[in-house]
């Protein structure tokens, strides 16, 4: 089989085949890979992709499934141009999904997302192995070619806010970005982690305030002990120097933490 493309209807892969560059596409509904012997395929994409079928119909499936790349959904932007001519846009946009509130009646709802992205695992028995990510929502940024990039401001996540109209707003809470407790059964306390950022050689700005062990900050840095820590906050590495001139000499700037023994002091 060398392709595929399901227009308005399912598109059914049942036997054994082989072919590993295929790319089959199931634009408006359901792929489904069925194997009775052994099924290799390269990229799957469609609006709903199975392999090994659904359950209802997994009765089909009796073999292994080997496949490059499953997709439920493939939206791509591609701008092309030639040697000499230019693309112009205000605006390239991969893939638009929203939730349009409209009209002149009531709304009522529990919850709205512009977007779900979850992670679901309801298998029945047998196992899971995944040897490396696990991502519910994944953010890519690559730079390939030998072409010239010039990026004025480069976001791997960009979070923004914009309100127009005189409507009536009441807003109880409000999250640039919210994260619950992310914990699991059978995951490492000391590997756990709900925020996360590497990078050495990077900085992490915050221009609001700060509250450690606290929601209601009312200093820059505000830190409060939790029951549980020995103490509020541990500093390791000041350098233990004389006195605020050698402190400066030392090239510490004004504000700066150091040491005189046991005593901690501030450059000024």
């Amino acid at each position: 089989m060398s392709g595929g493309s399901s227009g308005s209807f399912a598109y059914y892969l049942i036997g054994s085949k082989s072919n590993p560059s295929t790319t089959i596409t199931g634009a408006s509904n359901t792929a489904f890979l069925y194997s009775t012997g052994t099924l290799t395929s390269g990229n799957v994409f469609g609006n709903l992709s199975y392999a090994g079928g659904d359950t209802a119909s997994s009765v089909y499936n009796n073999g292994d499934i080997s496949v490059n790349n499953l997709r439920a959904y493939e939206g791509s932007a591609r701008p092309y141009t030639v040697s000499g001519h230019a693309f112009t846009s205000p605006m390239v946009i991969g893939g638009q999904m929203e939730v349009s509130l409209q009209g002149s009646g009531s709304s009522n709802l529990t919850s709205a997302y512009g977007v779900n992205a979850s992670l679901n695992t309801t298998m029945a028995g047998g196992s899971l192995n995944i040897s490396n990510a696990f991502a519910a929502l994944r953010s890519y940024t690559g730079f390939g070619s030998t072409g010239t990039y010039t990026v004025n401001k480069l976001y791997g996540v960009f979070v923004d806010a914009a309100e127009s109209g005189s409507g009536s707003r009441t807003i109880s809470n409000s999250y640039g970005l919210f994260i619950s407790r992310y914990r699991f059964t059978g995951d490492v306390a000391s590997n756990a982690y709900n925020l996360y950022s590497q990078g050495a050689d990077t900085k992490n700005y915050f221009q609001g305030r700060i509250g450690a062990g606290t929601n209601v900050p009312a200093a820059q840095l505000h830190v409060v002990k939790q029951a549980a820590d020995l103490t509020p906050a541990i500093i390791v590495g000041c350098p233990d120097l004389a006195d605020n001139n050698a402190a400066v000499a030392y090239g510490l700037p004004v504000g700066a933490l150091y040491r005189t023994g046991d005593f901690i002091k501030v450059v000024h």
